[in-house]
């Protein structure tokens, strides 16, 4: 019997030195918090360099900022008003007019780095915008031949910047003419059209009729009070002005990387940094990957084999009482310390262990980590299960005899432990 007893304390021995290793591993300090820290700065850059909403919310605003300073649209709108010629509702200040903004020159350029990122945030360059100096007389000298034919502008687009100082935008307009309008005031739109420095090329064979309108543009850029264009975005994505100076320091290592070099350097890092945890489980070391699954399920088995042993023990208590009494093991303790400890070691700490070890599993982004879940909730259920075996095992104390063995007898006839043979002479009865 003495055997017998000696395994179950080892078992309940094998498993605190297991829970303790597992909560070792799952508590110790977090070797990829600052690898997080630096993906997380790196996403932060990124975001400049990709606003949400991409090319599409970069134009957007570029139209806010031209139309704040220029009133492009407003103007060209009107001016068209005034010839009588419709305007597409797909043309955009930005089509034509540009903007002087080095973070725009940062994004265009095919890789940038981190560094002309971080530079770009520390040291955030002018804005400048191309405004117009009479757009209003321009546009109406150049579409004046097409006024009051039903004319449409359909496109704007930028061809390039001429002249030095005082500049000269070189600008394509199409328009396009209903064919029958076209026809009724063709010569005299023809005429018209002659006259300009730059004669617009006509395709009358489609309807409607297109013509394509070079015209220049006059003006100069000035300085405004914006926010570069990416900065300004990614405050409105964000609610900063980009990464911080702290950020900023920490990535400056990584200042000759194009952004997805240095997030796969960041990855790389981490990953060895998880490689170097390991479970040390009875002089056996074990990686992430293992740690997860093997830990828990050491456990699990321990409690199983506990649970098994602890009703062999029950049947055996009554022919061994004074074997039991006298032996020294925590759980077959009826004081209350010894009871504490025995819940803690044999319920709580096994299935806190495991938790933890599994949540750790999830900052380490391991899929391992839901069987290491799943494996607490089991060991959960075996716990209780043993629990309510442990008040069994533990000797019987003269003093509640008759309470232990009701307790017994109901155990019993519940099926839940084979019949022992009692002897009155065991309980001192006559």
């Amino acid at each position: 019997m003495e055997e017998a007893l000696k395994y179950s304390r080892l078992l309940f021995h094998l498993l605190i030195v297991t829970c303790a290793a597992i909560t070792g591993l799952a508590l110790s300090p977090d070797k990829t918090a600052p690898f997080d820290a630096l993906k997380s700065a790196l996403s932060g850059v990124q975001t400049i360099i990709e606003p949400p909403g991409g090319q599409q919310a970069i134009d957007a605003y570029k139209d806010q900022v031209i139309e704040r300073h220029t009133a492009f649209t407003t103007t060209l709108r009107k001016t068209l008003g005034d010839l009588h010629i419709g305007m597409s509702p797909n043309i955009h200040a930005s089509d034509l007019l540009p903007i002087d903004d080095s973070s725009l020159l940062v994004r265009r350029s095919e890789s940038p780095t981190v560094g002309q990122v971080g530079r770009l945030v520390t040291t955030p360059g002018e804005v400048k915008v191309f405004k117009p100096d009479d757009l209003h007389s321009e546009i109406t000298a150049w579409l004046h031949p097409f006024r009051d034919v039903n004319a449409r502008l359909e496109s704007i687009r930028l061809g390039g910047i001429e002249g030095a100082g005082r500049y000269n935008l070189e600008a394509y307009f199409e328009v396009s003419i209903p064919s029958a309008s076209f026809a009724a005031q063709e010569k005299r739109i023809v005429a018209e059209a002659s006259k300009l420095s730059i004669e617009p090329r006509f395709v009358t064979s489609v309807n409607p009729v297109r013509v394509s309108v070079d015209l220049r543009i006059h003006g100069d850029y000035i300085k405004v009070t914006e926010k570069p264009i990416l900065l300004a975005l990614a405050s409105k994505g964000s609610g900063a002005m980009g990464p911080s100076d702290e950020t900023l320091l920490k990535l400056r290592e990584f200042d000759g990387l194009s952004m997805d070099a240095a997030i796969r350097e960041v990855e790389k890092r981490r990953t060895d940094s998880i490689e170097k945890e390991k479970l040390v489980l009875f002089g056996i070391e074990f990686n992430p990957e293992r740690a997860l699954v093997i830990g828990p399920l050491a456990l699990l088995v321990l409690l199983i084999a506990l649970f098994v042993h602890g009703r062999h023990l029950i049947r055996m208590r009554e022919a061994y009482r004074d074997e039991f009494k006298a032996f020294p093991w925590v759980m077959l303790f009826n004081d209350r310390v010894s009871k504490t400890l025995t819940v803690l070691a044999c319920a709580l700490w096994p299935f806190i262990a495991v938790v933890a070890l599994a949540l750790r599993g999830w900052r380490w982004h391991r899929s391992e980590a839901l069987i290491a879940g799943s494996v607490g909730c089991v060991i959960a259920g075996v716990s209780i299960l043993l629990l309510r075996k442990v008040p069994l095992m533990r000797p019987i104390s003269k003093s509640n005899d008759n309470t232990e063995v009701a307790s017994l007898a109901a155990q019993t006839a519940a099926g839940d432990e084979e019949p022992i043979p009692i002897s009155h002479e065991q309980f001192g009865v006559e």
